[in-house]
């Protein structure tokens, strides 16, 4: 068998692939979780027993799940920079991971909030006939208080007027989402706790709706916003 010397450039070759497959892993991984975080919100909005179930889960294992990733991440790293001539570079290896998981933390709760978004859309989508003669009827009819299931959609009216219409209510306790049916747009006035005055910031008539206290509605499409209560 015949052996060949090596190159001048052969060290500084297997450091650049070595590095770009360093780059790589972090890419992946840190994706991978942020794609776990926004499917879990699109999740709940869909279903919030699995959803509330999974949360738990996550809370769980995302967190030894990062450290681990993150610790590894940083040896791999320091593996490579010991390769590198500019300690800078080298610096930047191991100080990434961290970094970025600072990084995932600070952000995790709008990805969750961007993936149950995404979620209430879908279901406007698939579901708008249903919530549209849903309404109808709520309108055309006196309703009582508490959870209705027509279309197989449960749903809960609130009479006004005008008439509102809370779809897929759910959630834990006294804390749950819904999608809501404002014509009138007065939801978008909660906005939380003034903390001046220790109370609700929206006017009593849009805390109390649906027998709860609304804390913060998004706008979703039309007249229908993505809401939050306690």
């Amino acid at each position: 068998m015949m052996h060949f010397p090596l190159q001048p450039g052969d060290a500084a070759s297997d450091a650049n692939i070595a590095t770009r497959a360093h780059v790589r892993q972090v890419t992946i991984f840190f994706c991978a979780l942020v794609m776990v975080i926004f499917t879990l919100g699109m999740w709940d909005s869909w279903d919030k027993a699995t959803g509330f179930a999974l949360f738990l889960l996550c809370v769980f294992a995302i967190p030894p799940t990062l450290l681990i990733g993150v610790v590894i991440l940083i040896v791999r790293g320091g593996r490579i920079a010991r390769r590198m001539a500019s300690w800078r570079h080298g610096l930047t290896f191991c100080a990434a991971p961290p970094a970025l998981a600072a990084a995932l933390i600070f952000v995790s709760p709008s990805v969750a909030s961007a993936g149950r978004r995404a979620g209430c859309l879908s279901q406007l989508l698939i579901n708008g006939a249903k919530y549209r003669a849903i309404i109808a009827q709520a309108q055309g009819r006196k309703t009582d208080p508490g959870y209705r299931t027509d279309l197989g959609i449960t749903y809960e009216v609130d009479p006004g007027p005008p008439v509102r219409v809370a779809f897929n209510p759910g959630g834990m306790l006294d804390n749950w989402t819904a999608i809501l049916y404002d014509p009138s747009g007065l939801v978008m006035q909660a906005n939380g706790f003034d903390r001046k005055t220790g109370k609700f910031a929206a006017p009593d008539g849009v805390t109390q709706l649906f027998g709860g206290d609304l804390i913060g509605c998004d706008p979703l499409w039309g007249d229908y916003y993505s809401c939050s209560f306690t």
